[in-house]
């Protein structure tokens, strides 16, 4: 549009493009409202961010062709000239764009006579890129360094309180001699007298929640911290297992681990057995770095059976019999401190600790009986068993979970090896096994993502069948949708992020921005036909002159993401896979969508002259 003058040059090119950014603009959206309607885990984590994109597209579209070409002969001015700073730039960046431009021209020249040999080597590429995706993993959400660690850790059975406490106070003494604390949160135990149906903890385990600066001011990753704190916690005498990991290592706070094998059936021996076996298996996987059972058949407890003859005999019943020992041995309210403005203080009352430590305190505690007191052997006898450490149901049946947790390894990469190690396991009959990890929540998360981006493909070819008025020339502009996968698999893999909920999202966007790509070479070449260029003449044209908005809005949106991908910013973990499959799928897909978005157009306009001239057979046969 140079000579034109500016009001004309700005109306003239808004003319020119409004059709493609009206495409791309509609295809984009159509790309992202299946997320809106997704359901589940997947829709409440990205409901947020597609609504917020569409909403920009939208805005960015009315100025793109309303604003912008009010303000640009303004900006720009009457004269053509260019100032220094101008002239410098224009010359850089036609030094860069020309050879580039020359490149893909003379390239598509060459393959346009061995079409089917790029077609195919591009088709083998893509292949090789997907068959890389197991060694690029999978995980729901990525590892976050959030700056927090937990530490669930459990005694020795039947350890006491104070026994307990003892050991925590060694651990805590350990973390706040860690460079880089800042305060933390124990809780041991539970609540005397009271039966938990929420904490599921017992007098022998504990958690604490630890606050380190963040990553930007300490040496050391989480995971480093963790692990030498791990390293420490399990010499301190006493520790049964510890599980040190960050805060936020599952992305759900349902999911109990990122490895969790739930045993179910009806006989706690048996479970306990099965449990032990798959525990054993579980310290074989790479990559766990702490194993543990919910519970184990271990805790110590005196079983007592009364002599019903002989409380008949003395005229007390079991559950004043009952009442006396909890009295005695739990404590039982006496009283409460009332303090203004405060819920009341119970206050308990029980025998002294040397009173009841040992099992000759049990059998000679005195029962007041209408005959006089009489000591507890005489009225019952004793037994030692060993019993569940903590009851836990799934469906009304027993069950036993096996904990795994890791640092920052794949689940896909655990879960494989899992799955191995337990194959060939022997189950009697009326037991199972479950994964209740993150690979249970993944699976569904992921198959709701694979109906999203089929529903969105099938919304982007019809969006584009009406602007073209074709059904071909869509499929010619959906073929850069596979061939930015090839860089957005090679990204992760070389930066060694793992593909997740935010890098699929990640290749959603890159489908709308390659797309756009494709549709203004579409939409030049066949503008050019229409003033009557041949095929090959607007092919090229259409490499020429699109090459600098292409290159221009992957260079944009690369150098958008670099910060993100690079992780410069508390919490852009979370998004670091999405920004690395934007920049490696649009670095590969621009320098492939020059070439095969062209030669596919050329294959398809062969495809449709081939028809006709058939059709024109046919029909010549039929009127003769």
């Amino acid at each position: 549009l140079m000579g034109k003058a500016p009001f004309q040059a700005a109306v003239d090119g808004t003319k020119e493009i409004w059709l493609a950014d009206f495409a791309g603009t509609i295809t984009t959206i159509a790309v992202l409202i299946p997320i809106l309607f997704i359901g589940g885990y997947v829709e409440k984590i990205l409901k947020q961010f597609a609504s917020v994109l569409i909403m920009a597209l939208l805005s960015s579209y009315i100025i793109s062709i309303t604003v912008i070409p009010l303000l640009s002969p303004k900006i720009l001015g009457g004269s053509t000239k260019r100032n220094r700073i101008e002239e410098v730039l224009y010359r850089v960046s036609e030094a860069i764009l020309e050879p580039l431009r020359n490149f893909f021209v003379a390239l598509f020249d060459f393959a346009l006579n061995k079409r089917l040999l790029f077609i195919a080597l591009g088709i083998a590429l893509l292949i090789v890129s997907l068959k890389q995706m197991p060694l690029v993993g999978k995980d729901l959400m990525p590892p976050m360094d959030t700056g927090i660690i937990k530490i669930l850790f459990e005694t020795e059975p039947n350890t006491s309180l104070s026994r307990t406490e003892s050991i925590v106070n060694k651990m805590e003494k350990i973390i706040m001699e860690t460079p880089g604390f800042i305060r933390m949160a124990t809780v041991v135990g539970s609540e005397p007298g009271v039966i938990s149906f929420g904490a599921e903890r017992t007098p022998q385990q504990g958690l604490i929640t630890v606050h380190f600066i963040d990553r930007f001011h300490r040496k050391k990753s989480i995971w480093d911290i963790e692990k030498e704190l791990r390293e420490k916690f399990l010499k301190i005498p006493g520790v049964k297992y510890v599980h040190v990991y960050d805060f936020g290592a599952t992305p759900l706070s349902s999911i109990a681990a990122p490895i969790d094998v739930m045993i179910s059936g009806p006989n706690p021996k048996v479970l306990d057995r099965l449990a032990e076996e798959v525990k054993k298996r579980l310290y074989k996987v790479k990559g766990l770095v702490s194993v543990s059972r919910n519970w184990s058949l271990d805790k110590r407890e005196i079983r007592l059976l009364s002599n019903f003859e002989k409380l008949a005999r003395y005229g007390i019943s079991p559950i004043q019999l009952a009442e006396t020992i909890k009295a005695a041995f739990s404590g039982t309210q006496a009283s409460i401190l009332r303090v203004p403005g405060e819920d009341g203080y119970v206050i308990r009352v029980r025998f002294p600790a040397s009173q009841r430590s040992r099992l000759s305190d049990l059998m000679t505690l005195k029962i007041s009986t209408s005959k006089g007191p009489v000591p507890l052997n005489e009225l019952a006898t004793f037994k030692v068993v060993k019993t569940l450490t903590v009851y836990k149901r799934q469906n009304l049946s027993p069950v036993v979970d096996v904990l795994g947790y890791r640092y920052t390894t794949a689940i896909t990469h655990l879960q494989g090896q899992v799955d191995r190690l337990l194959k060939n396991m022997p189950l009697p009959r009326g037991y199972s096994i479950s994964q209740e990890g993150e690979i249970k929540h993944m699976k569904e998360s992921f198959g709701r993502l694979r109906k999203a981006l089929v529903i969105a493909l099938v919304l982007l070819y019809f969006s584009l069948v009406p602007t073209f008025k074709s059904f071909i020339d869509p499929l010619t502009i959906m073929v850069a949708i596979p061939l930015s996968l090839i860089g957005a698999v090679w990204g992760l893999l070389v930066v060694g992020r793992h593909f997740c909920m935010p890098a699929s999202m990640g290749m959603i966007l890159l489908a709308g921005i390659v797309v756009n790509n494709s549709i203004l070479l579409i939409d030049f070449i066949k503008n050019a036909q229409k003033e009557g260029k041949s095929l090959k003449e607007a092919v090229e044209g259409a490499i020429r002159i699109r090459t600098r908005p292409i290159v221009m809005t992957a260079l944009g949106t690369i150098t958008g993401m670099l910060p993100i991908a690079a992780q410069r910013a508390l919490g852009l973990e979370r998004l670091s896979p999405l920004a690395i499959v934007a920049i490696g799928g649009l670095i590969v897909s621009t320098l492939l969508t020059l070439l095969y978005v062209p030669l596919f157009y050329t294959i398809f306009e062969d495809i449709k002259k081939l028809v006709v001239k058939l059709r024109g057979s046919s029909k010549d046969a039929h009127q003769q």
